[in-house]
């Protein structure tokens, strides 16, 4: 037939030209883990053949999981102890500065009261000495605020008391009773107590 090479040659050509047109990867897709066990079958016959440990290498799995607890435990109970020391220490140490703190403010605050009694005392020696005794039982009654347990404050304030109670006839009541408690008050000064108790020996 003529022209039949001819076609022949041509269909031959575009099938050649297909095979040339189909797409060629050059990246194979990873296997997952179900492609490697089907290989595994395929090649172990169809049969999973799993190794079955022996009593000793499960006695020695199950001590070293043990150990491995007991480690952590340890490690857990060392570290609280260390936390409670470091928090014992820490509130101790906080105490003793707070003591110390206290003590010294306590301190400061006597010298400062100490030192406002000493000007209230000098005060009340100036007025004393100018004959004008209600000023000076006021800085002495301000004095003593300041250090009530202080003999030489009450000393002269009972002082001014029975002085004024000898010349003016009027504080002998207040000089009475402060006397009577600073003799208990004060028993080793008895002797310089009973040169007031002579100026209000009447009143007795």
């Amino acid at each position: 037939m003529p022209g039949g090479g001819s076609m022949q040659s041509m269909i031959t050509i575009l099938s050649n030209n297909k095979k040339l047109l189909r797409s060629k990867r050059y990246f194979h897709k990873e296997k997952s883990f179900l492609n490697y066990k089907k290989e595994y079958l395929k090649a172990a016959g169809g049969k999973l053949k799993l190794e079955q440990a022996s009593q000793e290498e499960l006695l020695k799995i199950r001590k070293k999981i043990l150990a491995n607890r007991k480690r952590e435990r340890n490690i857990y109970l060392f570290a609280s102890l260390l936390i409670a020391c470091i928090c014992v220490f820490s509130g101790y140490w906080i105490y003793k500065n707070q003591d110390s703190i206290n003590s010294n403010q306590q301190t400061i605050i006597a010298q400062e009261k100490q030192q406002e009694a000493l000007r209230f005392i000098q005060y009340g020696d100036e007025f004393y000495s100018a004959g004008k005794w209600n000023n000076a039982i006021y800085n002495y009654k301000k004095a003593r605020q300041m250090v009530p347990a202080d003999f030489d404050v009450n000393y002269r304030l009972v002082r001014t008391y029975a002085l004024q109670c000898d010349r003016e006839f009027i504080n002998c009541a207040e000089a009475k009773t402060l006397l009577d408690k600073m003799y208990t008050k004060f028993p080793s000064r008895t002797s310089q107590l009973n040169i007031v108790k002579e100026q209000l020996s009447y009143e007795y």
